[in-house]
């Protein structure tokens, strides 16, 4: 198991009180600091940790990996609270998906459950028994199978979305196992490769009304009714915002305000009540989940006109808002209809109320309808039969104001009744059919009269109208797409080695144009009362099945102007190459749908908007490691290497996890400007490897490099000055960029500040040398001939003997030159044997205070040569073979340094000393 490493005070709490969105609308600039329609990005944890049953009071809040397991009595459970700042407390949550990284796989097949946490937490503090209780096991927000190593997506909209509108604290979530899991790990925000921690891929568009106080009623009906016919009413609950509501769950009443009425249910699953027929009253238990329901009002007789009402049964404030205007019943008029009448006609009569697209021409039905003082019996006016002179005009509903015209049989119709003109409608026993056509976007209602037939309460003529309708957008279209400055326009690259566009998470601007079926914008686009927006939904092109974040937007598209605006803030926070559709801001066009708009051209290439670097701590090896010290021209090496971990980056931090396969543009030959450099001495860099081979660049993981630098054969100093011993300061620097001339943050990155790269056993340089001194003595005596390790101790005070030497080896010995009584096989190196480790040893290996050591002791090689025996006087040369950083100039008239040379000499004294009295003290 793994222990815990670091305790953090970090405590996840429930998202502060928010704001109500009116308060939102009032104060655009509070928009800013939040999400805007289309906003969308990676989001990670802020806090995270595994709770163990078998340990119930350990904290695992710091560890890399987080466990889950369903072993009975020793369970894991795994915590995430992620970061959703900056998000408006009524955005509309179209993507929420929770990006688990497996480290550890789980064969058994079992899933794991992920549900809200219903308590606060920290990420130092939580435990078994403290959190292992805190989430509700009534609702199951999601499910998945960590069966293979690496990414799994669980999507998570319901319960992101709940966060964000505060019906839920947002304490994060939990993965609880089922009964029979094995362990599984998952990475934790300690984890070591950024671009593999947890992240939630959140993306907004337009808003949602949340589960806030209904703020009001909406009711709509086509403004005339028939006595013998009941009149359909639909009422929708709406928020402050006027957006529909679907949590709402309260009992309301209907009134006609006229004491006659009978109400009858059409369209609604909730509970509905008409105590009394015709006293214009009814109940209705609002069904939650739905916004809307559609009542049918059978009104035979009584005052008119009649402004029907609606409230809460028990707060009779809550009531609707009067813009549906008076409702007029009449002995007969027209119904306006999407389809013909059948004869008999059906009980309940729906009114045209259908969503149609801009520009597409539509059929609208007219049937004479109701009772004559020649035809009691409810139904279709047959006699009303023949060219007729009716009278059409419409209305705008939302927008309330308009500049294109509703076209009725090809002639545009009036805006107003005093406006309206005859137009020849042939009917046939009772019916007619009228093509219609509006070219422009928004809410309208047609309506139509006779005003050469009246009654008593329609003087001005029968009349009828449709219900309001919507007219959609036929298409949405991207042009002038740029970078934000608007310098750069878009080169649409096609594949990886296209031109390049911007960089990831900065600034770009188009415009969309909202049209209708024949090609012509619609000006009322983005004037309705609660002003529609524009999303963007990206279309991955390159590379194929990679990483598609939403468009991120503080303010996206600005105010719309005959049909047309202009985002200049949006970014994709991803490398490659992507298109764009719009669509209806929040997919619902005044409650008739969503429009997909046309794709756009090929946008990008997008590339890094920089490499955030991680540098490793490299070790230079110390040469002589028990003595902490490297001589000069000594080739040194790196314990471990130097490695930079290179993340792509888009503008905000987000890895751009497409920064892969052809769209991996860093090389070795991308780099620049690798310097080695030492502040002391003279670095000799010829044995490390060539730049333009080194350092090795790999990509190791979706967004992420490394760059591998090698020692190559090793640096060395320069022996050309003798010099004090003095602390090697190497740095490594290098400037790290791609093909496209991204760069990193920082560059250069730097090795080795402050005191330079760390050696294993001290940075130490010493100029060395070794040196013989020569031994003179008798022939019947094992004659000590010095051989020392020596180092340069700096001027006026010369080579002194380096003590701290024990690390030399290669060094080798030869006896030649012998003169005299002499000769060759005399006389030999006391050593373990012949040729021991000095290369001249004796046969017979010597006691061992007496052999030949290399490396030395305290710098001594402990040189003895074997007494050659009675008689035999003479000299004899020793030549060394040394490491070249250990040759000296001994020869200062030829250039260059050598192995040094000694001379042993047998039989020969050094004469007189002059001395009275010697005496040793101990």
């Amino acid at each position: 198991m793994r222990s815990f490493t670091e305790s953090r005070a970090l405590i996840a709490t429930p998202i502060a009180d928010r704001s109500k969105s009116a308060f939102v609308c009032a104060l655009g600039v509070v928009l800013t600091l939040w999400a805007a329609p289309g906003y969308g990005q990676l989001r990670g944890t802020i806090a995270d940790a595994w709770l163990e049953e078998g340990a119930p009071t350990q904290n695992h809040g710091g560890d890399d990996e987080l466990s889950v397991q369903g072993t009975a009595a020793d369970s894991y459970r795994a915590l995430f609270q992620y970061d959703l700042s900056g998000i408006a407390p009524n955005a509309n949550v179209t993507q929420a998906e929770a990006w688990f990284r497996v480290t550890g796989d789980d064969p058994s097949g079992m899933p794991v459950n992920i549900y809200a946490v219903t308590d606060s937490w920290g990420e130092g503090a939580a435990n078994w028994t403290n959190t292992a209780a805190d989430f509700d096991p009534a609702t199951l927000y999601g499910a998945f199978v960590p069966d293979r190593e690496g990414w799994v997506r669980v999507d998570l909209i319901p319960l992101v979305q709940a966060w964000i509108c505060g019906e839920l604290p947002d304490y994060g979530l939990m993965l609880v196992p089922t009964a029979a899991n094995p362990e599984s790990r998952y990475t934790s925000r300690e984890w070591r490769n950024q671009g593999q921690r947890p992240r939630l891929r959140l993306q907004t568009s337009g808003v949602n009304p949340c589960a806030d106080t209904a703020d009001h009623f909406v009711i709509t009906h086509d403004t005339f009714g028939i006595y013998c016919l009941a009149e359909t009413i639909t009422v929708r609950v709406e928020d402050d915002l006027n957006n529909p509501m679907t949590s709402y769950a309260e009992t309301v009443t209907l009134d006609t305000q006229s004491g006659r009425g009978t109400w009858t249910l059409v369209a609604g699953s909730g509970g509905f009540n008409d105590a009394t027929a015709d006293d214009g009253l009814a109940t209705y238990q609002w069904a939650s989940g739905e916004s809307e329901a559609t009542f049918s009002l059978s009104y035979t007789q009584g005052v008119v006109p009649i402004d029907v009402d609606i409230y809460q049964s028990d707060d009779p404030a809550l009531r609707d808002d009067d813009t549906e205007g008076m409702l007029t019943f009449s002995a007969n008029g027209f119904t306006v209809t999407a389809a013909p009448l059948s004869n008999p006609p059906p009980a309940i009569i729906v009114p045209f109320d259908t969503a149609q697209t801009a520009a597409v021409p539509f059929d609208v039905y007219i049937a004479a309808y109701g009772q004559t003082a020649n035809d009691p019996v409810c139904g279709i006016i047959e006699s009303y039969t023949g060219d007729q002179n009716l009278k059409f005009w419409s209305t705008y509903i939302d927008p309330v104001a308009g500049s294109l015209s509703v076209e009725v049989d090809g002639s545009a119709i009036s805006g107003t009744e005093a406006g309206a003109a005859n137009q020849i409608v042939a009917f046939s026993n009772g019916q007619a059919l009228v093509s219609a056509k509006y070219k422009d976007a928004g809410s309208m209602q047609i309506l139509v009269k006779d005003d050469t037939t009246v009654n008593a309460e329609l003087p001005a003529g029968i009349r009828g109208a449709t219900s309001a309708f919507v007219s959609r957008p036929a298409d949405f279209v991207l042009s002038n797409i740029r970078n934000g400055a608007g310098t750069i326009i878009n080169p649409q690259a096609v594949d990886a080695v296209g031109p390049i566009f911007i960089a990831a998470g900065t600034d770009f601007q188009t415009t969309v144009t909202a049209l209708d079926a024949e090609g012509d914008p619609t000006p009322n686009y983005g004037q309705e009362i609660v002003p529609e927006s524009v999303r963007l939904d990206v279309e991955l092109v390159a590379p194929l099945g990679g990483a598609s974040p939403g468009i991120g937007a503080v303010t996206g598209f600005g105010a719309f102007a005959a049909g047309t605006a202009t985002g200049f803030d949006f970014n994709w926070s991803e490398v490659g190459i992507m298109q764009l559709r719009p669509g209806i801001g929040d997919a619902d066009y005044l409650g008739a749908g969503d429009v997909s708009g046309s794709l756009s051209e090929n946008i990008g290439r997008f590339v890094p908007n920089q490499f955030a670097l991680a540098l490793n701590t490299p070790v230079l090896e110390t040469q002589c490691n028990l003595g902490s010290f490297t001589y000069t021209g000594e080739s040194f090496n790196y314990l471990i290497a130097p490695q930079i971990t290179a993340t792509a980056q888009a503008a905000g931090g987000t890895t751009t996890l497409n920064y892969t396969g052809n769209f991996f543009k860093m090389t070795t030959a991308s780099l620049a400007n690798r310097i080695y450099a030492s502040s002391t001495g003279v670095l000799d860099t010829s044995g490390i490897p060539a730049a333009a081979v080194d350092p090795v660049v790999t990509e190791t993981g979706p967004g992420i490099a490394t760059l591998d630098f090698s020692g190559g054969a090793g640096l060395s100093y320069s022996r050309s000055v003798m010099e004090a011993p003095f602390d090697a300061d190497i740095s490594l620097s290098i400037d790290v960029l791609d093909a496209d001339g991204i760069t990193a943050l920082g560059n250069p990155a730097i090795f080795g500040g402050a005191g330079g790269i760390a050696f294993s056993a001290g940075p130490e340089i010493r100029y060395g040398r070794i040196r013989f001194i020569n031994g003179v003595g008798s022939e019947l005596v094992d004659l000590p001939v010095p051989l020392l390790a020596e180092h340069y101790a700096g001027a006026g005070i010369g080579f002194v003997t380096n003590t701290a030497d024990s690390c030399t080896t290669n060094v080798s010995l030869v006896l030649t030159n012998f003169t005299e009584n002499l000769g060759s096989g005399d006389t030999c190196v006391l050593d373990t044997g012949a040729p021991g480790s000095s290369g001249a040893g004796c046969a017979a290996p010597a006691p061992i205070a007496q052999q030949f050591r290399a490396p030395p002791q305290t710098g001594d090689f402990n040189l003895t040569l074997a007494a050659p025996g009675l008689g035999k006087t003479g000299g004899v040369r020793i030549d060394a073979t040394v490491p070249s950083w250990l040759r000296f100039d001994w020869d200062a008239a030829t250039p260059g340094d050598e192995n040094p040379s000694g001379q042993a000499t047998f039989g020969l004294y050094k004469g007189d000393a002059g001395q009275i009295y010697l005496r040793e003290v101990y």
